[in-house]
């Protein structure tokens, strides 16, 4: 009966598909997940030096600038000295582990550490017996700032004084990190006192023990989400781009394009019906986490407040206004540098201007790379080898060779009758009588093809990257319909952490490329594709950003 029990009991616990002596496989690791540590890179003035202590009166010194990892929801102190214009002092910043980034299992956060500078400036203040707050959080895409950055050299913004920068992070992104620094010093005793062993993952260490004691900040409650679509996954770690967020894009009664926002991406196009549309793109995911700053200085001894007027006794106007002059108008037609003549910019109907435009080229037709984007759109794509892929590439290429025009040598002429054919060429005659033998003809009419909408897809040729790398972004636009389409017009307007790199705009059909300024402080890009979309055809539109 007890071997019965234990056989059960196993069965429960290896399941149904297991067999005895087999280890079962591991489950799959989760999409995103917490990491373990948060890597911080403390950095300073040349020559200071940062020791950590971990339940020892000897701590371990390292150089600046260095990015150990820390535990989240613990309280550290460190020690920095070394300091070059200030020799024989020593500052211990504290540190406060709010949380953690949240990676795909094939990212590493150590790649991502939350940067700490201590400046020069920094240093005086503290000297002249202030306290400084720094709130380290990660930057809410949506509410992201167009100002570049680098990863050593963080975006910092300062508040005034009696303003909680913790507030103010939580309001833009989400704090990871707290960062406080005084005057008061400690001694070793007391700095390996209050250290928690098995918290800090120092340059090469390869593996840390559990940590001695249970955290010291209260964990971070959870929000209320749906019981069924669970809870809103985090969003800062990744930078979206593309789709139609916001106010719907659309054609107003006069033929313009609104609606197109910052990270939107869409392309107007005019069916065989002469009737215009939007397409929509999908967007595009891109995991960069940036790092900003929210620091705020506390003057100790400084009493701060805030006096009114005991009493108005009386009011008085300005009396000496005694003439108002409006500014005079001035108008003046001013055209684009180095575009003359009369002729519009393409034969779209119904678009923006050129008043306003930052940039204008014309494009012509590119042939770009494209690997396995070009067959985006298609169902043959999950089915092919990735021979039969590169065969299908190349047949398509030679197709849109021989589907060329060919114009006839000048001085030939050709004559088609219902009865006969011939073909003059020069002096020599030849002639071919052919009489008409069957004809079939249907009693009802054929069916056209149908229009169908056109498909826009966007992807990047990277799926993570760090501040101030180069990505290039492909637009793909395809007819899936039975008509043709004209007037193919791509617009993609960049979210503030992306910055165009000017000159990397391509096109493998001849187009007209324009850049505006767009209310984010990036930029608007558009594509104007001349000529005519048959069934089955499609383009690409590529460009380069930087990232912020």
């Amino acid at each position: 009966m007890n071997h019965l029990r234990f056989l059960g009991f196993l069965f429960a616990v290896l399941g149904p598909g297991t067999v005895l002596g087999q280890v079962p496989p591991p489950r799959p690791l989760p999409a995103t997940g917490a990491a373990p540590f948060l890597y911080i890179r403390i950095a300073g003035p040349a020559g200071m030096h940062a020791l950590f202590y971990q339940g020892s009166i000897q701590g371990r010194d390292f150089p600046a600038p260095v990015a150990p990892g820390f535990r989240p929801g613990f309280i550290y102190r460190v020690e920095l000295k070394n300091f070059p214009d200030h020799p024989g002092v020593t500052l211990y910043p504290t540190l406060e582990v709010r949380g953690t980034l949240r990676l795909p299992p094939n990212l590493r956060a150590a790649d991502y550490p939350a940067p700490v500078v201590f400046k020069m400036e920094d240093i005086e203040r503290v000297l002249a017996g202030s306290v400084l707050t720094k709130v380290v959080y990660l930057e809410d895409p949506d509410q992201a700032l167009s100002e570049a950055s680098h990863p050593d050299q963080p975006l910092e913004v300062e508040y005034r004084p009696g303003t909680d920068p913790l507030a103010e992070a939580r309001s833009h992104g989400r704090p990871v990190l707290i960062v406080r620094l005084g005057q008061r010093t400690f001694t070793p005793e007391e700095m390996a006192e209050q250290s928690v062993p098995g918290t800090i993952l120092l340059p090469g260490d390869t593996s840390l023990p559990p940590a001695a004691r249970r955290p010291q900040l209260p964990p971070v409650c959870p929000m209320f989400f749906d019981p069924v679509l669970g809870p809103r996954p985090p969003e800062e770690e990744c930078l979206h781009d593309g789709g139609d967020a916001g106010l719907p894009a659309g054609y107003d009664a006069e033929g313009r394009l609104q609606g197109v926002g910052p990270a939107d991406t869409v392309a107007g196009y005019t069916d065989s019906q002469g009737r215009r549309h939007v397409a929509v793109s999908n967007r595009v995911c891109l995991c960069v986490p940036r790092f900003v700053v929210a620091s705020s200085e506390t003057l100790l001894g400084i009493y701060q407040g805030s006096v009114g007027l005991s009493g108005v006794q009386g009011r008085e106007s300005q009396a000496g206004l005694h003439n108002r002059v409006l500014t005079s108008q001035a108008q003046q037609a001013e055209s684009l540098l180095g575009f003359t003549g009369r002729e519009r910019a393409s034969g779209t109907v119904g678009n923006q201007g050129l008043a306003g435009l930052s940039r204008l080229e014309i494009l012509r037709a590119y042939e770009m790379e494209l690997g396995p984007g070009a067959l985006l759109g298609t169902t043959g794509l999950v089915r092919l080898t990735q021979e039969q892929r590169t065969l299908l590439v190349r047949e398509m290429e030679l197709a849109l060779q021989l589907n060329q025009p060919y114009a006839a040598p000048r001085g030939t002429e050709q004559v088609v009758g219902p009865s006969a054919v011939g073909q003059v060429a020069g002096v020599n005659v030849l002639a071919l009588v052919q009489g008409a033998r069957d004809l079939t003809q249907s009693c009802h009419d054929i069916p056209s093809p149908p229009d169908k909408p056109l498909v826009l897809f966007k992807w990047a040729d990277h799926t993570a990257a760090q501040v101030g790398d180069v990505v290039t972004f492909f637009l793909k636009f395809t007819n899936h319909g039975g008509q043709p389409i004209a007037d193919v017009a791509v617009s993609d307007s960049l979210t503030g952490r992306l910055e165009y790199v000017p000159g990397t705009a391509r096109s493998n059909r001849d187009a007209v490329f324009t850049t505006q300024e767009n209310e984010a402080g990036s930029v608007l890009l558009h594509w104007e594709v001349t000529g005519t979309l048959l069934p089955g055809q499609s383009g690409v539109v590529s460009f380069q950003a930087r990232v912020r």
